[in-house]
């Protein structure tokens, strides 16, 4: 129920986030199709703003969970050692 404006924004802010990199997103794309719709008349490339401080929660996720799994191999060779040491007491 967004009327263009919001739809505009929305891609904006894809934009802004991702780069250009944010047109391959199945969430931009249906964004277009929508704001098309809408306006009813074929949307050309949306200005991109380039991309300034990003807020931690609008980060891309899979860099947090690449993050995560270091931290977790890395403490299971740990508990491994640990278990392997005493064990061979």
């Amino acid at each position: 129920h967004a009327n263009g404006a919001e739809l505009t924004r929305r891609i904006e802010l894809l934009g802004a986030v991702y780069g250009t990199g944010a047109r391959d997103l199945p969430e931009y794309q249906l964004l277009m199709h929508l704001r098309e719709r809408t306006v009813g008349t074929p949307v050309t490339k949306p200005k991109t703003v380039p991309p300034t401080e990003v807020h931690p929660l609008e980060r891309p996720h899979h860099l947090m969970s690449g993050g995560i799994l270091v931290v977790a191999v890395v403490m299971g060779c740990v508990l491994a050692s640990l278990v392997f040491a005493l064990t061979q007491r």
